[in-house]
Parts: C-alpha cells; sequence; structure tokens
C-alpha cells in the first residue's frame, strides 16, 4: 500500500490497532527491501525525514551509480525509490508521533530514525538477495539518503557486511551488477577472502545467469591467487608454474576448493527448488567434483525442497549398491518435510532399503507425525502395513523400550491435527492406543467424539484394564487444551462432561502462576498459551456450577419466593388444627430458611470475590503477552458479571 493511498486520518488506527512501534521501523523497511517495495519504503522514509548531514561516501570513493542502472534507478525513484525531499517534508507535516507511548513525539521519532539506519545493512542485502538491482542502487548511492550509514561499513573489505553484500550481490542481481560492485569494492589482496564462499552463493541463487556469474567469480579468484602468489614469492618456482597450468586446469582447482564445505550449507540454497536445479548438478561435475562427496548432500537438499523432477534426474546416474545407501538419508529428510512424492520416488528406486529393519519407516512416521505431516504418516503406515501384514504393530517398540512406537505416532499426529480417518488407521490397523488429551488438543469435535466414543467401549469391554477416567479429560487438560487455541475441544470437553477429578476449573490468576512458572513473558512466542480462552471456560464452568449470573438467576428467585408462599398458605391451615406443633415447626422452618439464606448469601460473597479477583486480575495483566484480553473481550467479561456484585456495587453508590 503507497503512501497516497493511505490517507494520515487512517494511519494512527492502524497503527495503534497493530501496535506499531517506533522501533520496528526498520523490521518493516527490510521487508519492503526484500520485496522490491521501492513505493512502501518511500512511505516509511517520509515519515521520518533525515537529519541535515552531509554525503561522507563520496569522499571515500565508494562507487557511484553505474550508468546500465540509471533507468532502473530513476523507475526505482518514481516508483516509490525517492520521491524528493519535498515530498519527504510535506507528508512528514500531515504526521504526528504523538500517539507513540513512553516518549515524547521528538524521542519516538529518533527511535525510528535510529531502527531505521541500523537496519541498514540488512535492507541492501535483502534487495541483492531477492535481484532488486535498481532499488539497491539507490540505497548504495553515495549522495542519497543512506550515505552515513554506507560510509559506516568496514573500511578494509575484510569486514562481514560489504562480504554479506557482495555475496547476496552474486545470489541474486545480474551479472552486470555484480561485476561493477565487485570490481569498486574489491582490491587485489582481498579477492581471495571475499570469494571464498561467493561460488556457493551463486549456485545457491535463483538468478537466471547463474552460470555466467559462476565463471566470472572462478576467473576473478583464479586472477586474484595467481597475483596473491605473485607478491608471496615474485620469484618463486611455484609461480611460475601455476602459470603454465592451463586456464581451465586452474579453474577446476580453484572451484573444488572452494566447494569443498560449501556443501554443508546446500539446505540454504533457494534453486533447490528449481525443476532445472540438475544443469547445476552438471555444472559441479564439469568442474571436477569427487564422486561420492557431493551427491549424498544433494539429494538431502532436494528432497527437503521437494523437487522430485531434480532428484529423479540425479537417481538415474545412482547405479551403484553404494549409491543406494546416500538415498536414505534423503528419505528421513522427505518425511521431516512432509513431501509425499519424495517418497514415492525413493520407494520406487530404494523400497527394499526402506524396509530393512521393519521399525525404520515406523520411525519415519513419527517423523512426520511430530511436524503435523498427516498426509506423510497416513502414507507410511498404509506403506508398512503392505509389506508388514505379518508382523505384530504393537511388538514394534520405542527405543526405550517403554511404549509401542505407533502410540506415539498416534499421540504425535493427534496433537498436530490429524483427522478422524488417520486416527482410526492408526488405532484400528497398527494397534495405536487412543490418547484423550492428545486428540482433544489439536483435533475437531468429531475427532474427540470417536475417540471418547473407543475409550469408553474399552472400559465396558470384561478384563479390561481401562479406567473411566481414561474417557475424560482433567481440569488441568482442559485448561491445557484451551490455552493453545483449541476452544471448540474444551468447550466440547465441559458440556459433555464435568472433568474429572475436580468440580471446577483452575481459577485464571491460579492458572496463570503455574504457566508463568513455564514461560518467560519476554520469551512468548506464537505457539505459547494464552489465557483469554481459559477466562472464557472459567466463567461458563462457574455458572454451570450454580453461580447467579445475569436475569436468568433474577428469575430463579422469583419462583423460589413463590414457592415459600404456596407454603406459607398449607402452614396456616396447619396452625388451626394443632398451633402449638405449627409453632415448634415455623420455628424450625425459619431456623433452616435462615441457615440455607445465610449459605446463598456465602455463596454470592464468594462468587462476588472471586469474580472481583478475576476483574483485577484482567486489569492487572490487560497488556500481557499472555493474556491478550482486548476491548470487546472485556465488554463480554462484563457482561458475564454476576448479580450478587451488581448488587453490592448499588449498595456502595
Amino acid at each position: 500500500m503507497s503512501g497516497p493511498e493511505l490517507q494520515p486520518p487512517l494511519q494512527l488506527p492502524l497503527r495503534q490497532a497493530f501496535g506499531w512501534r517506533p522501533e520496528v521501523m526498520g523490521e518493516l523497511a527490510v521487508a519492503a527491501c526484500e520485496g522490491g517495495q521501492g513505493h512502501v519504503l518511500t512511505w516509511l522514509e517520509n515519515l521520518m525525514p533525515p537529519q541535515q548531514a552531509g554525503t561522507p561516501g563520496a569522499s571515500l570513493g565508494l562507487p557511484q551509480r553505474h550508468p546500465t542502472d540509471a533507468a532502473a534507478a530513476a523507475t526505482t525513484t518514481s516508483g516509490g525509490g525517492g520521491g524528493g525531499h519535498q515530498q519527504q517534508k510535506e507528508q512528514h507535516s500531515r504526521h504526528s508521533w504523538s500517539w507513540c507511548d513512553g516518549g515524547s513525539e521528538s524521542d519516538c521519532l529518533e527511535q525510528a530514525r535510529r531502527s531505521l539506519a541500523q537496519s541498514f545493512p540488512p535492507m541492501a542485502c535483502g534487495a541483492a538477495r531477492h535481484g532488486h538491482a535498481g532499488l539497491l542502487d539507490r540505497l548504495l548511492d553515495p549522495a542519497g539518503r543512506y550515505s552515513e550509514q554506507l560510509a559506516g561499513l568496514e573500511d578494509n573489505y575484510y569486514g562481514d557486511n560489504y562480504r554479506s553484500l557482495l555475496c547476496s550481490i552474486a545470489s541474486g542481481c545480474p551479472l552486470q551488477t555484480l561485476q561493477h560492485y565487485y570490481n569498486a569494492w574489491v582490491p587485489e589482496l582481498a579477492a581471495p577472502v571475499v570469494l571464498n564462499f561467493m561460488v556457493s552463493d551463486v549456485l545457491g541463487g535463483t538468478s537466471p545467469e547463474w552460470r555466467a556469474k559462476c565463471d566470472f567469480v572462478l576467473r576473478m579468484q583464479v586472477w586474484a591467487e595467481e597475483q596473491l602468489a605473485c607478491v608471496q614469492q615474485p620469484a618463486g618456482a611455484q609461480v611460475a608454474a601455476a602459470r603454465g597450468e592451463a586456464a581451465v586446469a586452474r579453474q577446476q582447482k580453484v572451484a573444488t576448493g572452494s566447494l569443498a564445505s560449501a556443501f554443508a550449507f546446500l539446505s540454504f540454497w533457494e534453486s533447490t527448488a528449481d525443476p532445472g536445479f540438475a544443469q547445476r548438478v552438471r555444472y559441479l561435475n564439469g568442474l571436477g567434483m569427487i564422486r561420492g562427496e557431493w551427491e549424498a548432500p544433494v539429494a538431502e537438499a532436494l528432497a527437503a525442497a521437494g523437487n522430485t523432477t531434480a532428484l529423479r534426474e540425479l537417481l538415474n546416474d545412482w547405479v551403484d549398491e553404494e549409491d543406494a545407501w546416500h538415498a536414505f538419508g534423503a528419505v528421513v529428510i522427505a518425511a521431516r518435510h512432509g513431501h509425499v512424492p519424495v517418497l514415492e520416488l525413493l520407494w520406487e528406486r530404494f523400497g527394499v532399503l526402506m524396509l530393512a529393519d521393519p521399525a525404520d519407516v515406523v520411525h519415519l512416521a513419527l517423523i512426520a507425525a511430530r511436524r503435523g505431516h498427516c498426509s506423510s504418516v497416513r502414507y507410511l503406515a498404509t506403506l508398512w502395513l503392505e509389506a508388514n501384514d505379518d508382523i505384530d504393530p504393537t511388538s514394534i517398540l520405542t527405543d526405550n523400550g517403554a511404549e509401542p512406537l505407533w502410540d506415539v505416532v498416534l499421540q504425535c499426529a493427534a496433537w498436530e491435527g490429524a483427522d478422524t480417518a488417520l486416527l482410526r488407521l492408526l488405532h484400528e490397523r497398527c494397534g495405536a492406543a487412543v490418547d484423550l488429551a492428545a486428540v482433544a488438543a489439536g483435533g475437531s469435535e468429531d475427532g474427540l467424539v470417536w475417540a471418547a466414543g473407543v475409550l469408553r467401549a474399552a472400559c465396558c469391554r470384561p478384563g479390561s484394564a481401562a479406567r473411566t477416567l481414561d474417557a475424560a479429560l482433567s481440569p488441568e487438560q482442559v485448561c491445557h487444551v484451551a490455552t493453545y487455541g483449541n476452544l471448540a475441544a474444551a468447550a466440547w470437553a465441559l458440556q459433555q462432561q464435568q472433568p474429572a477429578g475436580s468440580a471446577a476449573l483452575p481459577h485464571p490468576a491460579d492458572y496463570y502462576m503455574v504457566v508463568e512458572t513455564k514461560f518467560k513473558e519476554e520469551e512468548m512466542g506464537a505457539w505459547m498459551p494464552r489465557l483469554s480462552n481459559h477466562v472464557r471456560l472459567w466463567v461458563l464452568s462457574a455458572r454451570r456450577g450454580g453461580a447467579s449470573a445475569g436475569p436468568g438467576a433474577a428469575g430463579a428467585e422469583e419462583e423460589e419466593e413463590e414457592e415459600e408462599e404456596e407454603e406459607e398458605e398449607e402452614e396456616e391451615e396447619e396452625e388451626e388444627e394443632d398451633e402449638e406443633e405449627e409453632e415448634e415447626e415455623e420455628e424450625e422452618e425459619e431456623e433452616e430458611e435462615e441457615e440455607e439464606e445465610e449459605e446463598e448469601e456465602e455463596e454470592e460473597e464468594e462468587w462476588a470475590a472471586e469474580w472481583a479477583r478475576l476483574v483485577a486480575f484482567m486489569q492487572g495483566h490487560v497488556d500481557s503477552r499472555m493474556v491478550r484480553w482486548s476491548a470487546h473481550q472485556q465488554a463480554w467479561l462484563q457482561r458475564q458479571a454476576p448479580v450478587a456484585l451488581f448488587q453490592v456495587q448499588d449498595v456502595e453508590a
């Protein structure tokens, strides 16, 4: 969304709604650069015009914009890349940082500027790695907005900032951009250090010019090493021998050394998802890479990316049994990433090896289940059943022999949201035991109904060791399910059964103390528990337990009064027959009524006190990342307040 489209009156509520803080301006700028959104970057920059400063970049001899990129840079500028100082000044005049909390407007503006300045290296690397050459030229303009940050990079060219930036350019930008910045930045003696891993960066990038860039980098590295050898041994025999080598042989020698350790980073290569990756493999073969050193890591990287096309071409060259053993690592990786087509391809080629041990496929299913790849679990379970119909599934135990391995597979798959069909397959055909808590944590109401039915049926079978408690969730389990996001499953548990082992759920304030001991507030992530759902469940559970709340409770009191009047009329008739006995009975009834009223008052006071404790807890933790209690949830909570609490407030008023 560009600046003109997002009008100033809308900017303030959007920032407040999303909790936009000045210190995240740098993160937003990095995202804009990675996506090539120059107009978004301009909009962010216009919110905080730079302080007056010189252009130190020009005095350091940093590269000026090369002519061939002038058109691209101009396009970036006109599309939001620059916008001019006048545009920045006008837009900033309509913007205010007064909405920020915890500081003055000038302090917030300074924080935003600092965040943007500190994010300059990842901004430039992000634009380069994703091939946005025009935006990169604008960022690296010595006379541009970021001249001070550009000049603040390492001066000696050995620094990580320049090296990372140049490797990012090699990965994503065109050959012409790489040549321009390489020639401008890299002195002769620094070239071997800078070029050390650049071939790997080029091969791992998605630029269509990867072959030409690889050739350029290798030529530069050969030339740089020759120059370095001349400086170190100007008259040495080795220098003369090196110059006498054929150019191709020297290039292959350099490439072999450069790529020797590069395969450890294959999992980070974006190009592994390219169906034409086999061309890079053939390029490696042409460089003289030693057979047996690179096949396995390449196969694993392709399996992780789900690139069956390139993996099939690679496997076509594997004819020896020794090569086949390289595939098992790829099988594990495919299961870990949940790529069923890759598993099918590897089973087609190396099925016998995959089933050498019956437990291997079960372990693969467990790997997939732990990461929520239910389709892979279903495929591997079906594969195992077809190949091992004569083996008792419960005989496959965990490594420590504590329980059947299929039980753990079902537990993990259920926790990650497996559907009822997969749960039935694992239970009925693989012999896995049903874990109701795991099904509740990740499953639907349909899965819960099935799981509870299986456990209840097991309790009814003669001689079964199953317990009734196994078919119910404890209060702690209900809380756990709710706080991790499955409110539907937790609500189902409350509707179908009173949680076993206790009459009520823990108070949110008490449960918060339990959760807080396990997790630190500042380390909260997206997968951490949230107590807002538990608060809702606690309110519903407390109301089910008989607590008075809302008009329904008031109506119940009126019915009780009518019943009392009828009883009084009957008592008057009895008084005529036996006044003495009636007086005694009245006294006893009055005493009982007084006791009941006192008990009801005590219960209402206790409920009001628990409610007041809840309100105080929510007010004290309204900004907590663990609670996350929004305005509409606060309004809902107020509507659920007990009648007794309103009566107390009316009396106090």
